[in-house]
């Protein structure tokens, strides 16, 4: 075995989070989208490198339960930390090694995906190629690895940061102190440059502002780590290369296309780029892009590069969009606005769009399959009765709407899958929760919902998910949280007022307690 370091993880822990993006869902997804059948998630093996306390792992093997999960990392404390959650949710998929990288061989076996977040940039280039060889050595012929790293030319700055951070705290030998120094060093270089306006000092602000926010784990693992390498993309992709990968894609897929620019700059990156890497790094100069999240499969794959229609006949589409207006005419050829959650704005006048994009919001956040998306589409417009328009035939009515839905997709406006959410938006008569959510609404507010994201619940649903165990029917929710109430865990107010009155309180608390279960559901926290 190799002799591990001292691990400064084991001192202060990297706060544990999911990454959707990592998520082999997504990863199947973004396969099959360039013709790449890869492994169905619902039974798929998965090795996670540097898993830290399993929490982006975990809440994958509780939604999956007929895959097998297992997760290495260096530190000790991170392991046991996980080792207990597992333990805790009685999860029989999945395992948590404390392995040093170096140690995975072919004892391991193999896996269908392979992550890698946050480890590459921050390990030796010994420890780095070694993550590029378990991805060839350890992935089955059509697996997929995803690989996250710090890239130039962005990191440029925060690397200038850190030098100055390492330098100024280089004279203290305990961690908290270089913490407290780093923050203070940040504190004035902003006060320093505030009132500048020297292109040098716009540069330095706009990462000073981000730093501000930044937890003390932060400060240590990403700028006061002994190693933090970034390199080009096309650095990486050399390196995965002589490992025999290839590039499948990024698992942000709208960041993969040059038309997201203005004309002229597009026009200017597809003379520039001869093939997919000189492309991708001809955009990363254009954005000075400072992260990646890569996704790699085996040389030998041939992957089609082409989208069209044809590409989302097998796959299911998911967007949470609103019309801008409470008078959307969906019958008319007038342009209909809709709204993707505050982050874009899509517009069309094509009736049998506009008809789709209002039946995915409705759905939202579940996905629907793109064909049933085209027929529910339809036959929403014959419901319009007189007032109906002219619906496209079978074909025309696919390409109107695969067209506007590949367009969302390259904005970032929309989401494609292969499967079905493992989550239910219906409210059923003794509602079910996740169950690692609410394991983790027992420690605080923020939790990790079937989308593998974040979520941060106020305390009215914090309690009620905690009592969600899929035994209490609406009365048994009702007095609970009546209880709650009535001992001043939960604030009711009356006309402003905080009340503690159990009768009033009772007579408002099923109405309140619908409604969450409705926002628990659009949030894609139960499961039954």
């Amino acid at each position: 075995m190799t002799q591990a370091p001292s691990n400064p993880y084991d001192e202060i822990p990297y706060p544990g989070e999911a990454y959707a993006q990592s998520h082999p869902d997504r990863l199947e997804t973004l396969a099959a989208l360039f013709g790449l059948k890869a492994p169905e998630i619902q039974s798929c093996r998965v090795l996670e490198l540097a898993c830290a306390d399993g929490s982006n792992l975990i809440p994958m093997a509780c939604a999956l339960p007929g895959s097998t999960f297992l997760g290495i990392d260096l530190s000790r404390r991170e392991i046991d930390a996980g080792r207990e959650a597992v333990a805790v949710l009685g999860l029989a998929n999945i395992e948590l090694r404390h392995v040093d990288i170096r140690d995975v061989d072919e004892s391991f076996g193999t896996f269908d995906y392979v992550i890698a977040h946050g480890i590459y940039s921050w390990v030796s280039a010994e420890v780095q190629e070694m993550i590029l060889q378990i991805c060839h050595e350890r992935l089955e012929p059509n697996g997929v690895a995803y690989v996250s790293y710090n890239t130039n030319p962005g990191w440029r700055m925060r690397g200038m940061l850190r030098d100055m951070m390492l330098y100024h705290s280089r004279k203290f030998d305990d961690p908290q102190q270089q913490i407290a120094q780093a923050r203070a060093l940040i504190d004035w270089l902003d006060e320093t440059v505030r009132a500048a306006d020297s292109p040098y000092a716009v540069l330095l602000r706009s990462e000073l502002e981000q730093m501000h926010g930044w937890r003390d784990s932060y400060f240590r693992h990403d700028s006061l780590e002994e190693v933090n390498a970034p390199a080009y993309f096309h650095e990486f992709m050399e390196r995965a290369e002589r490992h025999g990968l290839q590039y499948l894609a990024e698992a942000e897929f709208h960041t993969m296309l040059a038309s997201n620019y203005a004309p002229p700059v597009s026009e200017t990156l597809n003379r520039l780029g001869r093939d997919i890497i000189e492309l991708e790094q001809y955009m990363d100069f254009v954005r000075n892009r400072m992260f990646r999240q890569t996704l790699l499969c085996h040389r030998g794959v041939k992957l089609k590069r082409a989208l069209g229609p044809w590409t989302l006949h097998d796959l299911r589409v998911a967007a949470g969009f609103r019309p801008k207006t409470g008078n959307l005419d969906i019958a008319s050829h007038e342009a209909g606005e809709f709204s993707d959650s505050g982050r874009a704005t899509i517009s069309s006048n094509q009736p049998i769009v506009k008809a789709a994009f209002l039946l995915l919001g409705q759905h939202w956040p579940k996905s629907i399959p793109f064909r049933e998306l085209v027929g529910l589409a339809r036959s929403h417009l014959e419901a319009a009765g007189p007032n109906s328009p002219a619906i496209p035939a079978g074909r025309a009515a696919e390409e109107a709407v695969a067209g506007a839905i590949l367009t969302c997709l390259s904005k970032g406006a929309c989401e494609l899958h292969v499967h079905a959410g493992a989550f239910v938006t219906t409210i059923s008569e003794r509602p079910l929760a996740c169950p690692y959510s609410r394991w983790q609404a027992r420690s605080g507010p923020v939790v990790t919902n079937r989308r593998h994201e974040r979520v941060e619940l106020d305390n009215f649903g914090r309690q009620l998910l905690l009592l969600l165990d899929g035994e209490k029917d609406r009365d048994a929710l009702v007095d609970s949280l009546t209880q709650l109430a009535v001992a001043g865990t939960l604030i009711v107010l009356v006309d402003e007022k905080v009340t503690h009155d159990r009768e009033i309180i009772r007579a408002i608390m099923p109405a309140q307690a619908e409604a969450k279960l409705l926002q628990l559901g659009r949030l894609a926290l139960l499961v039954g």
